[in-house]
């Protein structure tokens, strides 16, 4: 009788893999993720680096950060140099990286960035950096209102898990990272974009 074939690793791709996500995968398939980055009009152009961060080809695209603020984080530009019919200079690919010498480290995209009471930039990354120990959580979405304070919605990875000894802490740390209230709900739903796409951070007009 043939023997399925084992999974060696898993790629991610497409959106941004989520500390969360990323920790379900690595315990239900018990291999390692790799991500991933890149666009359909640049293809693929990092992936995850087994010592942290993710490095970049050089000889699929040159990449650039743009309007770096003061921790070094800014907005992606690509030139693409394997493109003949269609080649990309100082392309907006429309996230948020910053560069920590050979390594890049992709922070989220820029319309899904929210604001600190400060008003500096608050990527999708460092609000998924709160989730780095909280266990039982399949999913969630950060919506932070016109005047800066935020809801946070927790989809828990089944029915019968209580996440509320959760609430106080992210809620702690969220309101930390932001500099405003921060409320922590429970939810049994959060529906994806049109894209298929879940968006973890939601800055609403």
């Amino acid at each position: 009788m043939a023997c399925a074939p084992s999974l060696r690793f898993i790629l991610t791709s497409y959106e941004y893999t989520s500390f969360v996500h990323r920790r379900i995968m690595e315990r239900v398939f018990g291999v390692p993720v790799i991500n991933l980055y890149g666009s359909s009009e640049t293809g693929h152009l990092l992936i995850d680096h087994p010592d942290g961060g993710m490095v970049a080809s050089p000889e699929t695209a040159q990449l650039e950060l743009a309007d770096l603020d003061a921790r070094g984080i800014g907005q992606l530009l690509v030139t693409t140099l394997t493109n003949e019919y269609l080649p990309l200079i100082r392309y907006e690919i429309g996230d948020h990286a910053e560069r920590l010498g050979d390594r890049w480290i992709v922070h989220g995209r820029l319309r899904d960035t929210l604001r600190d009471a400060a008003g500096r930039l608050v990527t999708t990354r460092m609000v998924d950096g709160c989730f780095r120990d909280i266990a039982g959580v399949a999913h969630y979405q950060v919506r932070q209102r016109r005047d800066g304070s935020t809801q946070l919605s927790l989809l828990p990875e089944s029915p019968t898990i209580d996440l509320s000894a959760h609430h106080p802490v992210l809620a702690e740390r969220l309101t930390a990272l932001l500099g405003a209230r921060a409320e922590v709900t429970n939810t049994d739903l959060i529906a994806p974009e049109d894209s298929g796409k879940f968006r973890l951070t939601v800055r609403m007009a």
